[in-house]
C-alpha cells in the first residue's frame, strides 16, 4: 500500500511540474530520488559495457513514465532513431536513442514504471 502512494504522490509532483515554468525538479530523501528536467542535455549518458563484451550500451529512460512500446530484439536502431514510446501522463512521448545498433535485450516490461535514468533495453553494436 506505501509503494501506491508514492507513486500516486510522483504523479502529482510531475504533474505540478509540468504545469510550472521550472526547468528542473530535484527530490531526494533517505530511501530515493526523483528527478525532472525540461533540459536534454541532463539525460543520463548510455552506460558503455567493458570493451570485452563488443559494443554494447544501455538505453536509459530520459523522464518517469510507464513504458508504452518498445522496438523488438533484433531490430536495428540508429542514432537519433525511436526505439519506443513512455506515456507521461496521458501522453506518449517517443524513446530517441542515443546510441545506435541493435536491440539485444528489454530490460523493462511494457507496463511498467520507469524511473528516470532506468536501463531500458540493452544495443549491440
Amino acid at each position: 500500500m506505501a509503494d501506491a502512494n508514492i507513486l500516486h504522490e510522483v504523479r502529482a509532483l510531475l504533474r505540478q511540474f509540468v504545469k510550472s515554468d521550472f526547468r528542473s525538479c530535484d527530490v531526494r530523501t533517505a530511501d530515493m530520488a526523483i528527478f525532472f528536467s525540461r533540459d536534454p542535455s541532463l539525460r543520463p549518458e548510455a552506460a558503455t559495457a567493458p570493451a570485452s563484451l563488443g559494443a554494447v550500451s544501455e538505453l536509459c529512460a530520459p523522464h518517469i513514465g510507464t513504458l508504452a512500446e518498445l522496438a523488438a530484439p533484433g531490430t536495428a536502431i540508429p542514432a537519433g532513431g525511436v526505439y519506443g514510446k513512455l506515456a507521461v501522463l496521458d501522453e506518449l512521448r517517443e524513446l530517441i536513442a542515443q546510441t545506435g545498433g541493435t536491440i539485444a535485450e528489454h530490460r523493462r516490461a511494457i507496463g511498467e514504471l520507469i524511473e528516470y535514468g532506468q536501463p531500458i533495453v540493452t544495443v549491440a553494436g
